[in-house]
């Protein structure tokens, strides 16, 4: 029904039992509420009169910043950054992504759980074997969970593709590897080898094709990587633990640093002065 189409009888307020409700007489007098809606004339009185605008939000005290940011789990030395005009949308982008993730991955323990109980429910006794493999998917999963904020769409496919190659013996060995190399470059830098030299540059190879059997030569994952590498600084302690620990168990002795590391400042200097010398030759 059109505005001008709107009756007397339109306007009425009705009962809860439908019955028509009368105005009291003078309810429209100064001092009453209108039972009716006031209207504008077309063409009398201009526009019809705007609300009055909303006040601007109040910002947040500092201290209520900082706990609104912790409760959304970001680390301090993240939230000082924040307060001191870093990119928060893009950290917020971030965060999410990194909850989303550990809400999949409390998905995948009660799913895991959930099998747990299946196979208990088929045998008269424990499976040991079967509860440490279920065990061993969960963790290989939570590990790495956590560093895919710093992948592309892109990047995570091809990641979850090559994650279908991943087993506890290839783990151990590639960590092996690593770790000898680093022992090796640690050696050369130490002995002040020449970085253009044929055991430089053995050493070189050695650390691209290592980078290569992870990222499959795909620049995406490449690009991650080294946005991961990047941002250590804003890495928890776990995450730290986790990337650090097995290497500190093969005796490199840089990840009991204060804030570990893989190389020395000296190895890994000559590392890139190597790497440098083996871009140039290509």
């Amino acid at each position: 029904m059109l505005d001008s189409e709107l009756s007397h009888e339109d306007l009425e307020p009705t009962s809860v039992s439908g019955a028509r409700v009368r105005p009291t007489r003078g309810r429209d007098r100064a001092g009453a509420a209108p039972l009716r809606p006031a209207r504008l004339a077309p063409g009398r009185g201009g526009a019809r009169p705007r609300p009055p605008a909303l006040p601007p939000p109040r910002p947040l005290p500092p201290l209520q910043q900082i706990v609104t940011l912790k409760f959304i789990g970001f680390p301090l030395r993240q939230i000082k950054k924040l307060l001191a005009g870093a990119d928060l949308a893009t950290a917020l982008r971030l965060q999410r992504k990194t909850l989303e993730e550990k809400r999949r991955q409390l998905d995948q323990a009660i799913a895991a759980i959930a099998r747990a109980e299946r196979v208990l429910a088929t045998r008269r006794g424990p499976d040991w074997g079967a509860f440490a493999k279920i065990i061993e998917a969960i963790q290989m999963q939570t590990n790495t969970d956590w560093t895919k904020q710093y992948y592309s769409d892109e990047a995570q496919r091809l990641l979850a593709e090559r994650g279908k190659l991943w087993s506890p013996e290839l783990q151990k060995r590639v960590e092996e590897e690593w770790a000898t190399l680093f022992k090796a470059i640690e050696a050369a830098a130490a002995e002040g080898v020449d970085p253009a030299s044929a055991r430089a540059q053995a050493l070189a190879e050695r650390h691209a094709k290592l980078i290569e059997a992870f990222t499959g030569g795909h620049a995406a994952i490449e690009e991650g990587l080294g946005k991961l590498w990047a941002d250590q600084a804003n890495w928890t302690p776990e995450r730290k633990k986790q990337v650090f620990e097995p290497f500190a168990e093969r005796g490199i002795a840089a990840t009991r640093d204060p804030a570990p590391k893989l190389l020395s400042d000296r190895a890994d200097a000559f590392l890139q002065r190597a790497l440098a010398v083996r871009v140039g030759k290509q």
